[in-house]
């Protein structure tokens, strides 16, 4: 009696780059968002290598469809803050760490970046930490989010602010494939650059790329962008708060603060750059244009308070011990909600607004478990703005029950973490 024996190296080949594909470039995509600015939460495909250790045919083959496939890029930030820049787009990331990533020799390209200027005031001690240089790999179909996060990340415009070197390289070099990263291959890695980065003044391409090609995207890249219509501007903030108001209420808050926190952020650019002085002008010297810049500042941020209280809340239902961790990510769009002024001088908040912010920082120290002053003293500002308000006087019976654990806590040498699994209480969007 005979019997078949099943031989994969006598598979057709377009059959054996199939099974490769699959093994090497097929990712299990877990996408995290960032709550918090100063959390690194990164997406880590995982895929198994092994197969590249059945043979040195096998490997040879299969190692080829990885490289080509999954197009590997490797970036370098040089003393960056890496956090800010990655919030509020999350990019997936397949390895970070500087011994493994420069250990791997198959990226088609490299992406140096260098600060070239650092706030005058300095930065804090959580700040500081953050501070370092940072080696990162990713896959070249990710780079076009990447590029699209650096282009409208931080305060300050971060294309004045930093030098950025990008490097072709050709991995697959004494192969088979040797000639694989054609002047079309390279137009192809360079396009999210083309697409997404404007007005980065120190910028260069350089490595394994055609001379002319790496002028052109130098070119383009340098070039400022085009001045935006303020009117077009301004609807399209507020279009962008309707749709993370519909995600809020639709209980997806990662999406909500993705929504509110992108548009939060172009306007904080729009203020420190050039193009703020081009669109008052545009928009006239008799126009409202700036007072709505300043009402949708404030919108935006207020939300975000309200995403950011959310968070606090879920946490600390899960366990009351992560909610303090928290609070810091409500009191950061709180502070903001206090800086209109820079965009106009004569906008203000209603009675009912700042009663809001009172009541959900309230809240948030509540929860989170801060010294009950803090609660109380926000409370009972809401309080004053809005007496008699029964969601006001709910909390300040919260707090007072709060207070009342904290104090036999205190007496007991115990940790005074109280029950937050009762539904959250807020008042409506702007």
């Amino acid at each position: 009696m005979s019997t078949l024996q099943f031989r994969f190296m006598d598979l057709p080949q377009e059959i054996k780059d199939l099974i490769y594909k699959f093994i090497l470039c097929t990712f299990e995509r877990k996408v995290h968002y960032i709550e918090d600015i100063d959390r690194r939460v990164y997406s880590h495909p995982k895929f198994d290598t092994s197969i590249l250790l059945a043979n040195r045919q096998i490997s040879r083959d299969a190692f080829d469809i990885f490289l080509k496939q999954n197009l590997f890029v490797k970036v370098v930030f040089l003393r960056c803050t890496v956090p800010s820049y990655t919030w509020p787009l999350q990019v997936p990331i397949v390895a970070s760490g500087k011994s493994v990533v420069t250990a791997f020799k198959g990226h088609v390209m490299s992406h140096f970046i260098e600060m070239t200027s650092w706030p005058e005031e300095g930065f804090d001690d959580a700040e500081s930490r953050l501070i370092n240089d940072w080696y990162l790999l990713m896959r070249w179909q990710d780079l076009s989010h990447f590029c699209q996060n650096l282009a409208t990340s931080g305060i300050k415009p971060f294309n004045k602010t930093s030098a950025h070197r990008v490097e072709i390289h050709n991995p697959f070099a004494g192969t088979s494939s040797a000639n694989y990263l054609n002047a079309k291959k390279q137009a192809h890695l360079l396009k999210p650059y083309r697409e997404h980065f404007r007005g980065f003044t120190s910028f260069s391409v350089v490595g394994n790329v055609e001379p002319s090609l790496a002028a052109a995207v130098t070119q383009e890249v340098k070039e400022e962008p085009r001045v935006q219509d303020p009117h077009d501007f301004l609807r399209d903030m507020h279009q962008r708060k309707e749709l993370g108001n519909k995600y809020f209420n639709d209980g997806d808050t990662a999406m909500a603060s993705q929504t509110w926190g992108t548009a939060f952020l172009a306007l904080m650019r729009l203020a420190w750059t050039p193009q703020w002085s081009s669109m008052k002008a545009q928009a006239g010297p008799d126009s409202d244009w700036t007072y709505g810049i300043a009402d949708i500042f404030f919108r935006l941020s207020s939300n975000l308070v309200a995403s950011a209280l959310r968070v606090v809340h879920e946490e600390a239902k899960k366990d009351v011990r992560l909610a303090p961790q928290h609070v810091g990510s409500v009191e950061l769009p709180y502070w903001y909600c206090y800086r209109c002024s820079w965009f106009e001088n004569s906008w203000r908040q209603t009675i009912e607004q700042e009663r809001n912010l009172n009541y959900r920082i309230a809240c948030a120290h509540r929860i989170g478990g801060s010294p009950v002053c803090y609660a109380k003293e926000e409370i009972c500002t809401a309080d004053d703005l809005s007496p008699d308000d029964p969601l006001i006087l709910k909390e300040m019976e919260k707090i007072a029950k709060w207070q009342e654990v904290s104090e036999l806590c205190d007496a007991s040498g115990q940790t005074p973490y109280y029950n937050w699994g009762s539904e959250l209480e807020d008042y409506p969007l702007e």
